[in-house]
């Protein structure tokens, strides 16, 4: 039997710079938080981290 299609079908673990990425936006948003920033502010922190590092990581 060919096990080629199960391979296919298998997902990929996220790389380990996607962990680092997401502890660090996680980390800026809880500095944003208890800074007492508003929900905007650190919703708007983790995504500016993320994408931050994400294009000098890629």
């Amino acid at each position: 039997m060919d096990n080629n299609n199960t391979d296919q079908n298998r997902t990929e673990p996220l790389p380990q710079r996607w962990a680092l990425i997401l502890t660090a936006g996680c980390v800026a948003g809880i500095a944003a938080f208890s800074l007492g920033a508003p929900a905007l502010a650190v919703g708007g922190a983790v995504g500016a981290a993320i994408l931050w590092l994400h294009r000098i990581m890629a």
